[in-house]
């Protein structure tokens, strides 16, 4: 059996070290994001035989992360085969890479039922458009930057010890002017985002302020994710000022244009309405992220396609 362990800050260093090498932009390999919800989805860790290994539970079912690292990767997808035997749970791989769905179907042909999971897609974007907000499927985006830059008196800084706690006083008051909204999903976000601030320094985080006059209307945090590309984790704004979140979306662009090709957005976490807002920046791509399941022994067809119509049914 893996020897996992509560996720720890003091990982930050290792688990970074293995994905800055593997370089993936995907939400799911990302310390952050890993740290963060911990105690949502209980996040184990360990480092075994040079890999970053994963688990957590959602839903009730344990989920295995693909394990991040250089060597004998079919040996250790047989430690994570044997780990969840004697644990006496179903092995299944969440958020996988379409590289790592290559690697199943070649080392463990007919093991593993692969199925799309559309609520961990990534939306990601080009910076460039982000920053200049191009074409039809974004000109209310545009209407919205223009509007707030023409009626309002602005200004953009740097998240700092100094206006932190105006930040967290700002996500407090957002948070009870969108109460309305409340369901577990809001509560976990919530709880994300303020500790995001918190530990802003620790984690490494770049965070970006907009101020109409002196107060804080909207923020946004975000880190590298891979060589190419930055994830926003959190982005914030008072929607009763046209404009705010339209504008410090173009303001966080505008800070990694030049450093990072690409900006990526997280996933929609199935929630209609977040899909419907990532659409309207008109992502360049979305990364498609599969579920894997391991199934001892030859799986029928049938097997397959049932397995995908139930996944695709309970995480669309």
């Amino acid at each position: 059996m893996i020897d996992f362990r509560p996720i720890e800050l003091s990982d930050k260093k290792w688990m970074d070290e293995r994905y800055k090498k593997a370089d993936y932009a995907s939400t799911y390999f990302c310390f952050t994001t890993n740290y963060l919800t911990r105690k949502d989805y209980n996040i184990m860790v360990a480092d075994v035989d040079g890999f970053l290994c994963m688990k957590g539970v959602e839903d009730g079912n344990t989920l295995y992360l693909f394990p991040v690292g250089d060597g004998d990767l079919r040996g250790i997808i047989k430690k994570y085969i044997q780990d969840a035997k004697e644990r006496n749970v179903p092995l299944i791989f969440n958020g996988i890479l379409e590289e790592h769905k290559v690697f199943l179907e070649e080392n463990f042909p007919e093991n593993f039922a692969c199925c799309p999971l559309r609520s961990g897609f990534d939306y990601i974007y080009k910076t460039d458009d982000l920053v200049e907000l191009p074409g039809n499927e974004r000109s209310d985006k545009r209407k919205g930057v223009n509007f707030f830059k023409s009626n309002f008196e602005w200004s953009c800084e740097k998240l700092t010890d100094e206006n932190l706690s105006e930040c967290v006083d700002m996500h407090r008051k957002w948070y009870v002017m969108n109460q309305h909204k409340a369901n577990d999903s809001f509560e976990q976000e919530k709880d994300f985002a303020n500790n995001m601030l918190l530990e802003y320094k620790e984690l490494k985080l770049t965070g970006l302020i907009l101020r109409v006059e002196d107060e804080i209307v909207a923020f946004a945090l975000g880190e590298p994710i891979s060589s190419n590309t930055f994830m926003v984790h959190v982005e914030k704004a008072y929607t009763s000022l046209r404009g705010a979140y339209a504008m410090i979306n173009q303001l966080f662009a505008i800070e990694v244009q030049g450093k990072y090709e690409y900006i990526d957005r997280s996933y929609d976490l199935g929630i209609e309405g977040l899909r419907k807002v990532k659409m309207l920046y008109g992502p360049t791509l979305l990364m498609t992220v599969y579920r894997a399941n391991y199934v001892k022994g030859r799986i029928h067809p049938r097997r397959i396609l049932r397995n995908m119509v139930k996944q695709a049914i309970g995480r669309a």
